[in-house]
């Protein structure tokens, strides 16, 4: 590869101006050394070109934004105080891959532009790097900077442009590395990229005909405050070293600094180790955090830890935290969110301690908590004990305790706890219970307050927390907290899991693993998973009730297989069909809505019928979330509703609403069943017919065969993990192959579209083909129409019927008397087109002698 001198050179004139103010830094990576170019002086571009080109061939290239003042120490960067001209603000947008070990990012460079788009003003520059985009938008000419305060005007600037950069980013998802240092070094264009061995890759420029004054950035940034950085002070001198075990427990991102060490980057692993420079034993704790990142240099982290405790630094403050390092997914569910500043007061909090005098009032007797609430941890009660006497104080506490097990949905006006398999709908009121624990709770922490007054503020505030009037409060006002708070969406959302008492079934694999709140099931199959069951007496049911048609058996356990998933793939609804009754239809159905619980629901036959305008589809909105959806014995006569099923079948979003409640949508996971001894009337076209799945029932059960219902069920319920194995065997034989539709099940569809085609009947009694019959449009739809009525049918519109003749190949033309239709004529005992002598019996008539119109 060839380097650029013409592309480093325009990238430099372009960014820095013709006359620039200043000494160029370039920094190359691999061997960390830096050199400084007085740009101002004659012949330093050249040089700086020059080097840049030379360094490219075997080394990454970077130049900072802000030109320094004067010359810099070897390796050195730079420093911010140090900058004299700025020449706009930028930002590095790293582009999900293999250079990155981060997931949260943009997942192409479309993705990457759509959140520079989202800022505003188009961009100066685009530098697309290699591995992402680092773009610029540059003043009209550079700034120079002449006092402390415009250095920090232009620090504050630069900060809020990022911060604006971050939230856009984060509403879609992802994070963005701040940068907005003045003395920060970004890749310079002509140079290459060789972050990752064996795919090196050039960076390269694109440049706009744009440039801002700084008020036009600013306006952009109307509103939004300076998210600030660490203050460069020493703690106290009388702070005592701070506890980093309660620090662990009572933070978030400091357990992800713990947790993702092996892939922490370095600003996070710096701004952690400010931290842990200011706990007992911090040398120890230093290096234990540091090990698993798979570049620890013993003597590095020495060196940073000894550099985070200097009088200049900082312990890292909760808002930097989630403004700059992307600690927002930490903060928001934080204990002491509002109540302390920085990770380090954790550390410092009394989580113990020796008890006082004071118990709680005389008035008020605390309740002994039952064994299902267990005393907080003490992080958890160092958390309560710091929070306002406040109604929002009592549900910032009561979020701190029942965080891991109390889920709150706003659309659904619906609460869910946690039993240890799935968010189980609390339908007995235990969020107030909950609620009643906790202040009677709080009555021991009382012991641990020194001061008298605020002891007594204290308890005077747990007695008021007791009334209906606070607890209502609290109750509605945790309903907020990102603890608790979720969407709908948020709930059931893998639709290839299955929850059993014993653990969550992965149905791509069949296997088996631990339940697990993050999943967010709300639903439960009440079987165990055992995956040496047997199910000899289901087996012996399906063989006799399919007459020994193993075809017939093998579909039903690959559909019913797909029923355990909430794939809705294959768009199929099934009817199982029995002219007779006593063929075990209705305890086929029966069992798997058994076996497969909350994930089954049995709904009135009406929801799969046509009804009336204005009907209240409640009955639909109870199916968000079911993957077995079943009802039986429709009336005869009874039709189906073609444009529901087609929406339960096709895989978009249906909606409905509960008894007045409002519309909500929803996408559906459930396969329609329906068992039924009189096939429901259908109208639909090809699309409905693919869809439905005629299942014939034909074998009657003898009488000496026939058990009672509570036997036959008994008996099927000590089989029921063996009837789990056999659906899931069929789950994974549908993933491999398909539902695979057997021939039978294809006959006997075919067999019932053929009765439902009413219309083919109407043409084959009342009308003949032949190539000289004629009649007009009016004439036909009104033969129809009369055949319909006199045979108990509903007549399509007009409109409708010249669809189907349509269909069917039946083309019409306009004459002076109306639409008529060529081929086709009504049969009469009279009347005909051709003469008597050529015409056979029952001919076709010739036109009606009256006006058409059209259809």
């Amino acid at each position: 590869m060839e380097v650029g001198e013409l592309a480093i050179r325009q990238f430099i004139e372009r960014v820095h101006g013709p006359e620039p103010q200043g000494w160029l830094v370039v920094w190359t990576r691999q061997d960390k050394a830096s050199r400084a170019f007085p740009l101002a002086q004659e012949g330093a571009l050249d040089a700086a070109v020059a080097y840049c080109a030379d360094r490219a061939s075997r080394q990454d290239v970077y130049a900072a934004v802000g030109l320094q003042g004067q010359a810099l120490e070897h390796g050195s960067r730079g420093k911010e105080a140090g900058v004299v001209s700025v020449p706009g603000v930028w930002a590095d947008i790293d582009i999900g891959g293999a250079a990155h070990k981060a997931k949260d990012l943009p997942g192409s460079e479309e993705e990457a532009l759509s959140l520079v788009e989202a800022i505003g003003l188009p961009p100066s520059v685009i530098v697309r790097s290699g591995f992402g985009l680092q773009v610029y938008w540059l003043f009209r000419e550079p700034f120079v900077i002449e006092t402390e305060a415009e250095r920090q005007d232009l620090k504050s600037l630069s900060r809020r442009f990022q911060q604006m950069l971050r939230l856009q980013a984060r509403a879609r998802g992802w994070t963005i590395d701040p940068t907005a240092d003045l003395c920060r070094v970004l890749r310079v264009p002509g140079t290459f990229n060789r972050k990752l061995p064996g795919d090196v890759r050039p960076v390269m420029a694109e440049y706009f005909d744009r440039a801002y004054c700084v008020d036009d950035i600013a306006e952009v940034l109307c509103g939004l405050d300076d998210p600030g950085e660490p203050a460069p002070s020493q703690p106290p001198p009388d702070l005592p070293p701070a506890k980093l075990p309660p620090i662990l427990e009572g933070c978030a991102w400091m357990r992800h600094c713990r947790d993702d060490a092996a892939t922490l980057p370095e600003p996070e692993w710096y701004r952690m180790l400010t931290v842990v420079a200011r706990c007992e034993d911090a040398e120890r704790w230093a290096h234990e955090l540091s090990q698993p990142h798979p570049k620890y240099s013993r003597r590095e982290t020495q060196r940073k830890l000894k550099q985070a405790s200097g009088e200049q630094v900082a312990p890292v403050t909760c808002a930097y935290v989630e403004s700059d390092l992307g600690g927002a997914r930490f903060c928001d569910a934080c204990l002491f969110r509002g109540n302390v500043n920085s990770p380090i007061a954790i550390g410092r909090l009394e989580v113990g301690g020796e008890a006082g005098e004071s118990g709680p009032p005389e008035d008020v007797e605390p309740e002994d908590e039952d064994e299902s609430d267990p005393p907080p941890p003490a992080v958890t009660a160092a958390a309560s004990q710091i929070e306002h006497f406040t109604d929002l104080g009592n549900a910032k506490r009561f979020a701190a305790r029942y965080r891991d097990r109390l889920l709150y949905c706003e659309k659904w006006t619906r609460w869910f706890e946690w039993d240890n398999m799935r968010w189980r709908e609390d339908e007995t009121l235990e969020v107030y219970r909950l609620a009643g624990l906790l202040i009677r709770s709080l009555y021991p922490l009382a012991k641990r307050i020194r001061d008298d007054e605020e002891r007594q503020a204290f308890l005077k505030h747990l007695a008021r927390s007791e009334s209906f009037r606070a607890q209502t409060a609290l109750i509605n006002l945790a309903k907020a907290d990102p603890a608790f708070a979720v969407r709908p969406g948020d709930l059931d959302r893998d639709p290839w899991l299955l929850t059993v008492e014993n653990g969550t079934l992965d149905l791509r694999t069949g296997t088996l693993r631990p339940h697990d709140q993050r999943d967010r099931i709300t639903k439960l199959a009440p079987v165990r998973f055992d995956p040496t069951a047997s199910c000899p007496n289901w087996l012996e049911f399906l063989d006799m009730v399919m007459g020994g048609n193993r075809r017939l058996v093998s579909f039903l356990q690959r559909a019913f297989g797909c029923c355990l998933t909430g794939i809705t793939s294959d768009k199929a609804m099934f009817i199982l069909y029995g002219a007779s009754g006593d063929n075990g239809k209705s305890t086929m159905v029966d069992v798997i809505q058994l076996l497969l619980g909350d994930y089954a629901v049995r709904t009135p036959t009406e929801t799969f019928l046509r009804k009336k305008d204005g009907a209240i589809p409640n009955d639909v909105a109870k199916l968000k979330g079911a993957r077995f959806v079943w009802a039986s014995e429709n009336e005869r006569g009874s039709r189906l509703s073609e444009s529901l099923i087609k929406e339960m079948t096709g895989g978009d979003k249906l909606s409905a609403r509960f008894m007045r409640g409002e519309f909500f949508e929803f996408y559906p996971e459930f396969k329609p069943w329906l068992a039924t001894n009189h096939k429901p009337q259908v109208r639909g076209d090809r699309a409905l017919w693919n869809r439905l799945k005629l299942i014939p029932f034909h074998v009657t059960i003898p009488k000496d065969r026939q058990k009672p219902r509570h036997e036959v069920m008994a008996m099927f319920r000590r089989e029921f993990s063996g009837i789990l194995n056999w659906a899931l065997e069929g789950c994974l034989e549908w993933q491999r192959n398909g539902l695979g539709v057997p021939e039978e099940v294809v006959a006997a569809t075919r067999e019932y579209e053929a009765e439902q085609d009413t219309f083919a009947m109407f043409l084959e009694e009342k009308c003949v083909r032949a190539p000289n019959a004629r009649v007009l449009s009016l004439a036909l739809y009104r033969e129809y129409k009369s055949w319909a009525e006199q045979y108990g049918e509903s007549p399509v519109s007009h409109k409708m019927f010249a669809s189907f003749m349509s269909e069917r190949g039946f083309e019409k033309t306009k004459t002076n008397r109306g639409f008529l239709y060529s081929g086709i004529g009504l049969r009469t005992e009279d009347h005909y087109d051709t003469p008597r002598g050529s015409a056979p019996p029952r001919q076709t008539h010739l036109v009606h002698e009256e006006e058409g119109e059209e259809v």
